[in-house]
């Protein structure tokens, strides 16, 4: 499917990760399955290695990576400080309305593994 990039539309999702502590365990995990951002000062970044065109199944690829962490690396996660799915929404130019739903389930399933949603609308330079 072919997109404006004036259009609104969905990006991607990153996994945010705050830890006081090494996230190297769990980042090496992240890291065969998925694309590490970035790992800084406590703070890790994990997007999708797939090609997930909507955000439920974007969320689903990332969480079946930490369903299937080790014993070590889950015992960080679990350790974390703030674990959030950040879903990046480009704005877009043209007028109207968007909806983007994220299901029962997949909510449910961020539950259970003590994570948070957030949303991230980025501004489309409309000087083009």
């Amino acid at each position: 499917m072919i997109t404006d990039s004036r259009d609104t539309r969905f990006l991607n999702v990153d996994l945010e990760l705050y830890y006081k502590a090494d996230f190297r365990e769990l980042e090496n995990e992240f890291r065969e399955k998925a694309i590490v951002l970035q790992n800084y000062n406590g703070f890790l970044s994990v997007e999708s290695n797939g090609n997930a065109l909507d955000i439920t199944a974007t969320i689903a690829e990332l969480t079946d990576v930490v369903s299937g962490l080790s014993d070590e690396a889950r015992k960080i996660w679990d350790a974390c400080d703030i674990r959030r799915f950040n879903i990046g929404i480009s704005s877009g130019i043209k007028q109207g309305q968007y909806v983007f739903s994220i299901s029962d389930k997949t909510i449910s399933v961020l539950s259970s593994i003590n994570a948070e949603l957030a949303v991230t609308i980025y501004r489309v330079d409309d000087s083009a």
